[in-house]
């Protein structure tokens, strides 16, 4: 199943698709991420995902064939995507907790102003386990375990932390106040990088202030 869903996305097909313009593949991609994040593989429909997108449904099945070659497809795509971004902008040799946790931060609202459901479908990837996909799903989940954002939570440097500091209580604590930035951000609409950063630095000082030890 796996083997023929490889051999598919590398396909004339494909290569048909990814020579659409950006603006038109985007949207399809958008789309997709959209409807199949909110309303999961089965609910989730081509015509909607074809309405979203702006393009008719025969269109989306001459390039992906069908709904669970696109699934399967859109969850490969968001890997890369992650994967080349953490490329990009990883700091070899950066430990320090709160440069790491910054650097977790600008990715995704750097992924996310171009595809603002990407990490909402990751996500909902996790759990779905609709028959038609979930064997090929999971075979793809467990390919890609280890790699993306959670390898910039690994080989964190703890030493600075303040003796009586559980690290990992502070850890659960950065992330959470991440993902509600994120989420305030996407609600506004506002998916500015710089501005989302330096928002999101104030918080990481403060929480710098009080769990580092005092120089």
């Amino acid at each position: 199943m796996l083997t023929e869903k490889v051999n598919y996305v590398t396909g004339e097909k494909m290569e048909k698709f990814l020579a659409l313009p950006s603006g038109k593949r985007d949207a399809i991609l958008n789309a997709a991420l959209y409807h199949f994040a909110r309303y999961g593989y089965h609910k989730a429909s081509m015509s909607d995902i074809a309405g979203s997108a702006k393009v008719s449904k025969s269109l989306l099945f001459h390039y992906f064939g069908s709904k669970k070659m696109l699934y399967l497809y859109l969850y490969e795509y968001c890997n890369k995507v992650v994967n080349e971004v953490i490329a990009a902008y990883a700091v070899a040799g950066e430990r320090d907790f709160f440069a790491r946790i910054r650097l977790y931060q600008w990715i995704k609202i750097s992924i996310m102003r171009r595809y603002v459901d990407l990490f909402d479908f990751l996500s909902s990837a996790n759990f779905e386990r609709d028959g038609e996909v979930v064997d090929a799903l999971d075979s793809l989940i467990e390919e890609n375990r280890g790699k993306g954002l959670s390898t910039l939570l690994i080989d964190l440097d703890y030493a600075q932390f303040a003796e009586d500091i559980d690290c990992q209580m502070v850890l659960n604590i950065t992330l959470w106040c991440a993902e509600g930035q994120l989420a305030k951000l996407k609600k506004s609409g506002q998916l500015h990088l710089e501005a989302g950063i330096e928002e999101f630095e104030c918080y990481l000082h403060l929480l710098r202030k009080y769990f580092y030890q005092k120089s």
